[in-house]
């Protein structure tokens, strides 16, 4: 289910460095989805994922000008990943998750996701929990997530197939 992105281009890169507001819409389009799936599995409120999204594409339009590289996705899911835990911490509370049972759950990759994550991905900690979205739902590499969470891409294989014999443990146990 990777959502393919277009190609990066210098020429693209370029634009993106002039602030070039017509290639910078293009760039929101095609990014703000793993944006607001990074925000929804800190958060699972609607409200506070779209307003971190609009921040990490401000945050991105003043870093624009430096950014050095041909991959944005690491980069943006980056500048979200610390943007949500900067927010939880100035909440000085952890993410909050509404259960409801996963037949009924659709994640999906845009900001018209639902408002709720399955409530399997309750047990999870955020950390797993980000790391599935990225993996499962964006379609992400180990090397990307990796770049985003700052964790080892070893640790990253063996935290997802934990995760899933964890979840699939779970969903036998439920009679699911």
């Amino acid at each position: 289910m990777k959502k393919q992105r277009p190609e990066v281009t210098p020429e693209i890169i370029a634009a993106l460095r002039r602030q070039d507001e017509k290639v910078f819409a293009r760039f929101y389009n095609d990014y703000s989805g793993l944006v607001f799936s990074i925000a929804m599995s800190s958060f699972n409120d609607r409200q506070k994922a779209e307003d971190a999204l609009q921040e990490v594409f401000l945050k991105a339009w003043h870093a624009l000008p430096r950014f050095e590289g041909n991959k944005f996705a690491p980069w943006l899911g980056r500048i979200a990943h610390n943007l949500c835990i900067d927010m939880l911490r100035q909440q000085k509370k952890s993410p909050v998750v509404v259960g409801k049972p996963v037949e009924e759950m659709v994640i999906v990759q845009h900001a018209k996701a639902q408002d709720e994550i399955p409530e399997l991905l309750d047990t999870l900690n955020p950390t797993e929990k980000e790391v599935i979205i990225l993996k499962k739902v964006e379609g992400m590499s180990y090397q990307e997530i990796s770049e985003i969470t700052g964790l080892a891409e070893g640790s990253l294989r063996n935290m997802v197939v934990k995760v899933i014999k964890s979840l699939k443990g779970t969903t036998n146990e439920q009679g699911l």
